[in-house]
């Protein structure tokens, strides 16, 4: 199965949910937000679909870097995907989040 991902710059935080996916909707903390602009990123991946640093990759080609605070969204991550993501100042909100890593580091 492919990768369809949904890059929404510049969103009102409090416009988040309103844009994810149903599934998604239980994972992802809005508080965690902040009140500023964000980017997020959308993995519609499908259950058991784990997103990787090239899936990433091709999701953020086309821009240099996000403009502002980034939130990826997505069924699972990889290690490197998730260290490329936080190395952006991101956030990362996952179905199968094991690590914690929706803390910033």
């Amino acid at each position: 199965m492919g990768t369809k991902a949904s890059l929404h710059p510049g969103v009102d935080s409090a416009a988040v949910w309103s844009r994810l996916p149903r599934r998604y909707r239980t994972i992802v903390d809005i508080s965690a937000l902040g009140a500023d602009l964000i980017d997020f990123l959308v993995f519609e991946t499908g259950e058991g679909h784990v997103v990787t640093l090239e899936d990433l990759a091709k999701a953020l080609s086309g821009i240099e870097r996000p403009s502002m605070r980034l939130a990826a969204i997505g069924y699972d991550f990889t290690e490197e995907a998730s260290t490329q993501i936080r190395s952006l100042g991101g956030l990362i909100f996952a179905e199968q989040n094991v690590w914690g890593w929706t803390e910033e580091r």
